[in-house]
């Protein structure tokens, strides 16, 4: 059954401003949350205040199904009695997190975001904004999801990799480094993002393609089977590359763009 309080302790190095809804990944580095515990709670919690960057949050901290207390939940938040909350972890604003997911280490869920399933927002990740992480998703390291991005499936987003608008990662998906996906894009059936690469507009990455090393992908564009995009290379337009291709900054000097069949890098 879903507790609607929160609380927390410990100190987690996430800086979650005002309304945990930071616009930029600098937003998230060089705040501290602080927290004092008192008042035990009907069902096992325990009231709590935190300070996360100069604001309190009040709410309780979160009894763990082993019996263990855990992270600080904001009052404003909805979370079931089976989520797991690590001791360094927090869940504020108005999201809800729920089923069997769990908040690790000093992840931060915030915002109006929604965890569930099993998935898990573990390291020192933010999600927050109106983003959805669910099934077995996992969101870990520094990485950040916001916006109304969602992360599905056995999708992982990690590193310091971002996801936002409304971008999807699913399937067997990753986005790792510091890759950047963003408006409508979707990385999905084993491919993978990486190193500073850029996703953007409505592409497609699927098929165990991979796109790295400062590349971009935009527009309508789709890269598929087991393609490579890498080396600054851009895609873009309603360009399709398949195949085991690679398509690197020597490619079309250095845009490859139009629906029509692409020969491999040389």
């Amino acid at each position: 059954m879903a507790s609607k309080t929160g609380g927390g302790k410990g100190t987690n190095q996430h800086a979650v401003k005002g309304t945990a809804k930071p616009k930029a990944r600098a937003a998230r580095s060089g705040t501290t949350a602080t927290a004092t515990a008192a008042t035990a709670l009907p069902g096992g919690d325990t009231f709590a205040r935190v300070v996360v960057n100069g604001t309190e949050r009040i709410g309780s901290l979160h009894r763990n199904p082993d019996g263990k207390m855990g992270g600080f939940k904001e009052a404003t938040t909805t979370v079931d009695d089976s989520v797991q909350i690590d001791p360094g972890a927090m869940v504020l604003d108005h999201s809800i997190v729920s089923d069997d997911a769990r908040i690790m280490d000093h992840a931060v869920v915030g915002g109006f975001a929604f965890v569930h399933g099993h998935a898990t927002v573990q390291g020192n990740s933010l999600v927050t904004d109106d983003a959805v992480i669910e099934d077995h998703a996992q969101v870990c390291d520094w990485a950040f999801v916001h916006g109304s991005a969602q992360i599905s499936g056995q999708g992982r987003v990690d590193g310091h990799a971002e996801v936002h608008g409304a971008a999807s990662v699913t399937g067997y998906g990753l986005v790792t480094g510091t890759a950047d996906v963003s408006e409508s894009a979707v990385i999905f059936d084993n491919a993978s993002v990486g190193g500073a690469a850029v996703v953007k507009g409505s592409a497609r990455v699927s098929g165990g393609a991979q796109v790295g090393s400062g590349a971009h992908v935009e527009g309508t564009a789709t890269v598929t089977g087991y393609a490579e995009v890498t080396d600054r290379a851009v895609v873009h337009g309603d360009a399709f590359v398949d195949g085991r291709q690679r398509v690197d900054h020597r490619t079309m000097i250095p845009e490859v763009s139009g629906s029509w069949p692409l020969k491999a890098a040389e």
